[in-house]
C-alpha cells in the first residue's frame, strides 16, 4: 500500500487518473472536467504522476500536451472503478464521470 500512495503522489492525482482512464485529455480540458481541483493542483499531479511513470504526454501541438495513461497507470483502472462504486455507495461522487460534479 505504500508503494501505491508513493506513486500516486497526493491524494488528488487519482482524479487525474480517473479522468484519463477515459483517453488522453489536454491540461485545459482537465481543468475545466475537474472542478474540484485548482490548475495549480492539477499541475502538480500531473508533474508527480509523470515522475511515477503513470502518465505521459502523448502528443504535442504547440503549446498544448495531451496527456495520456501509461500501461502503468491503465493498471489502475480496477483500482480506480473500485474506489469510485465504493465513493458512491458511502454518499460521495455521484458519477466517476463527472469528477467534481
Amino acid at each position: 500500500m505504500a508503494a501505491a500512495a508513493d506513486l500516486l503522489g497526493q491524494g488528488w492525482s487519482l482524479l487525474v487518473v480517473a479522468q484519463l482512464l477515459d483517453g488522453p485529455r489536454r491540461y485545459d480540458v482537465l481543468v475545466r472536467e475537474i472542478t474540484t481541483m485548482s490548475g495549480d493542483q492539477i499541475d502538480s499531479a500531473l508533474s508527480s504522476l509523470r515522475a511515477s511513470g503513470l502518465v505521459a504526454v502523448v502528443a504535442a501541438t504547440g503549446d498544448a500536451a495531451l496527456y495520456g495513461l501509461t500501461e502503468r497507470g491503465l493498471a489502475l483502472a480496477p483500482a480506480v472503478d473500485a474506489l469510485a462504486a465504493w465513493g458512491r455507495l458511502a454518499g460521495g461522487q455521484t458519477s466517476s464521470g463527472s469528477v467534481g460534479a
